[in-house]
This record gives structure tokens, sequence and C-alpha cells, in this order.
């Protein structure tokens, strides 16, 4: 299964500094990565839009909405766990 995501949910009343942004931005989807690599994958539908559509080539047709997105990773939550080396 492959999971992707944008996060960005950053206002500012001065112009944005793009490093901090991208900083920030690549700092959430670690910490996101890292729980999923223990196996808590409703770390995914708790930090994504409510209008995500899925696409997985093993499925046989693509996931509309949060909703639909939950059904599909809660069953397998806490059931793997992936090593990383950092």
């Amino acid at each position: 299964m492959y999971c992707s995501l944008f996060i960005l949910g950053i206002t500012s009343c001065t112009p944005p500094d793009n490093n901090k942004i991208e900083k920030v931005i690549i700092e959430k989807e670690k910490q996101i990565l890292n729980e999923w690599n223990q196996g808590r994958t409703m770390v995914f539908p708790e930090n994504i839009a409510d209008e995500i559509t899925y696409f997985d080539p093993s499925l046989e047709k693509r996931i509309d909405g949060i909703v639909e997105f939950t059904k599909l990773l809660k069953p397998i939550e806490y059931k793997f766990t992936i090593s990383s080396k950092n």
C-alpha cells in the first residue's frame, strides 16, 4: 500500500518563509510516517482532508472520502511494523 499526503495549515500576515514552511511540513510528515511504521494506520485519516481520493492498483475501485479511507485502514491498524534505518 502506498500513501502520500500533503499537509499545509500555516497562516501568516507576513510574507511566508518558504524554508520554514518546508521544514514544518517535512517534520510533520516524518512524525506521521514514524507512527505508520509502528502500525498506527489511523494517523493518516487524522491528518488528511475529508475529501481524500485514494488510488491503489490492488483495489477494485478508488476510495473517495475520509469515511471510506478509514474503513480501508482500520482493519490493519497495529497488525504490522516497519523497521527503519535512520
